[in-house]
């Protein structure tokens, strides 16, 4: 699919952490253009998935936009040119192996390409420190995987540990779950 716009005004803000509290937005006007693609595929043996299937998913994106970025504080403002295209994925596959035991394994990742510079500066930041607030520039592209194995006693409950390797910030953490996860109310197979 593919999705086309012209931004005005798109914001994202935060208080700035000086002694007093500053009030800064970033907003972005231009084009915006985002496609996606996203594949299922589904297998279970002799077509019944009760004993034993497998699923695979899928999703890619692709972001262009180009515009201005306009920054503004309570001292003044300054305009940031923006060319920036931005990407990402994730692919997970979910074996049950036996009646109500699953195990997966899952992947994302994002990269970004920005240009960016700081033009007409009355804002008292200085140049660097805009465009580190911005957001937009940097070079570390995150991903993460995960592997999990569940149980579900009925419909209606599960248990699930999971392991996951996260490299979203510059350091890579790793992290183990421990989920259960219960349903009430009513579903597709009842009304209540």
């Amino acid at each position: 699919s593919h999705l086309r716009s012209d931004a005005e005004d798109r914001q994202s803000g935060h208080a700035h952490g000086h002694e007093e509290e500053e009030e800064e937005t970033f907003s972005f006007g231009g084009d915006s253009d985002l496609s996606n693609l996203s594949l299922v595929w589904k297998w279970a043996p002799l077509g019944n998935p009760r004993a034993r299937n497998f699923t695979f998913q899928s999703e890619y994106f692709y972001r262009d936009e180009d515009g201005e970025i306009a920054f503004a504080n309570d001292v003044g403002e300054a305009m940031l040119p923006y060319d920036g295209s931005q990407k990402g994925l994730y692919a997970q596959g979910v074996y049950q192996f036996m009646p109500r035991w699953r195990t997966g394994l899952r992947y994302d990742k994002l990269w970004s390409d920005n240009d960016l510079a700081v033009v007409g500066n009355t804002s008292g930041e200085g140049d660097d420190e805009l465009l580190e607030e911005s957001g937009l520039i940097g070079e570390h592209d995150p991903w993460r995987w995960s592997w999990m194995v569940d149980y579900s006693h009925s419909e209606f409950s599960r248990l699930r540990l999971q392991f996951v390797r996260d490299h979203s910030q510059s350091d890579a953490e790793n992290q183990f779950l421990l989920q259960y996860i219960h349903t009430l109310g009513a579903h597709g197979a009842h009304k209540y």
